[in-house]
């Protein structure tokens, strides 16, 4: 697993990753404090991470992360969630490697790691999206991923920070009965 001092590595891995997607450069909104204090601080923490290091020519997973900090060229940020239809599950928001160490089968270990956590914990499922064209999608269908946007009909939503706090003013000043919380 991450520690507290592989956050600011992560958070360059995922600033490049938002990159590679041709996201904005706003993207991402988070930070690397902040992803300390989600990982760290918290009880329970938001988020999982799993990392990979690269020590003399070789990547160990992040159970052999030595005290003295190699560079990481890779990760898997998680976290968990109870659906009302599949009970206790993992969501995988990204998993990265540097492309110079694609291609060598630590995608895959890395990627097997997280299946490893998600069966340790018990999840009866594990979700993530993909960007449309990302050729990563071929890999998880691999292994078994079903593209639910295509099978079910499913379509992933959100709803981002300015508009919560429009529809919560709304609410407020509309004055609507609450809802039980």
């Amino acid at each position: 697993m991450a520690r507290r001092s592989d956050c600011a590595q992560i958070h360059q891995m995922v600033k490049d990753l938002a990159a590679l997607l041709g996201a904005p450069k706003s993207i991402p909104k988070v930070d690397a404090k902040s992803l300390e204090i989600n990982g760290f601080d918290l009880s329970p923490p938001a988020y999982k991470c799993l990392v990979v290091e690269y020590t003399n020519n070789k990547t160990n997973g992040s159970d052999s992360h030595a005290q003295n900090s190699s560079p990481l060229i890779g990760y898997a940020f998680f976290s968990f969630s109870f659906s009302s239809w599949y009970g206790y599950e993992l969501y995988l928001e990204d998993i990265y490697l540097e492309k110079e160490h694609q291609g060598k089968g630590i995608g895959s270990k890395l990627f097997d790691s997280v299946v490893e956590v998600a069966v340790k914990s018990n999840c009866k499922n594990m979700t993530f999206l993909v960007v449309e064209g990302n050729p990563v999608n071929e890999f998880y269908k691999r292994r078994g991923a079903v593209d639910q946007t295509e099978e079910d009909k499913f379509h992933y939503c959100s709803i981002g920070y300015e508009q919560l706090k429009n529809l919560h003013q709304k609410h407020m000043n509309n004055d609507q009965s609450s809802v039980e919380k």
